[in-house]
């Protein structure tokens, strides 16, 4: 599933991956994603306030939030920084 959102949160990168919030107008919430580094195609060198198409496969609970399990984030023009 697709939804536009927004960076919500200052991207954390680290030597296991890229976590940051995601803000989805679409599903009215905030919502936390980690990205493994096997899987990070450029969402570090994303910033907050940066308006972007997530691509994600499910809502998972961690604790007591609930979490996306993300494929991609990109830019919402299309292009991957």
């Amino acid at each position: 599933m697709i939804v536009d959102g927004m960076v919500a949160s200052l991207v954390n990168a680290s030597e296991k991956g890229v976590g940051f919030k995601v803000m989805c107008r679409d599903l009215g919430d905030t919502f936390r994603v980690f990205l493994p580094v096997e899987r990070v195609k450029g969402e570090q060198l994303l910033n907050m306030g940066d308006t972007v198409k997530v691509d994600f496969n499910k809502f998972f609970p961690s604790g007591n939030e609930v979490r996306m399990d993300v494929k991609r984030v990109t830019l919402e023009n299309g292009k991957q920084k």
